[in-house]
């Protein structure tokens, strides 16, 4: 299978979901007519992914070139799943912001000084490394 990439974008103030194939831009809506955002994928992902791979074989459409559009000033690259819904991370590779993101929050001890706050979040990080218990919050957009 080729590959590629899936976001959402707006050229000259069109917004579509789209895939990304090397330099090429495609409207997903050309290979899927029905769908308005990159969500849309999601529920039946296997079908639409093998409708995807079939349609970048043989493109209904010329795509546009990413290198045109970005020099032109015609592109702009959106949050890649629309609508934009709840955000859940979660990232052991993430240890010192989840650290400093702990700090600004006061997210431990009520009274508790920067370097507490600082040393608390990393020994925590660290036990939940060693039991391998994910560092799991979500952000409501």
């Amino acid at each position: 299978m080729t590959r590629f990439a899936l976001g959402t974008y707006a050229v000259d103030a069109a917004t579509f979901p789209g895939l990304v194939c090397g330099d090429e831009l495609h409207d997903v809506r050309r290979a899927l007519p029905r769908l308005s955002g990159t969500a849309d994928l999601l529920p039946d992902w296997d079908a639409n992914l093998d409708r995807l791979a079939a349609y970048l074989t043989a493109p209904a459409a010329a795509p546009w070139s990413l290198e045109t559009l970005r020099t032109s000033g015609r592109l702009r690259v959106l949050p890649p799943v629309q609508p934009v819904g709840a955000v859940l991370a979660a990232g052991a590779n993430y240890r010192d912001h989840i650290i400093e993101m702990s700090v600004a929050h006061r997210l431990g001890a009520h009274g508790a000084s920067d370097a507490q706050l600082r040393e608390s979040a990393a020994a925590e990080l660290d036990t939940r490394v060693r039991t391998g218990e994910p560092y799991i919050w979500t952000g409501i957009p």
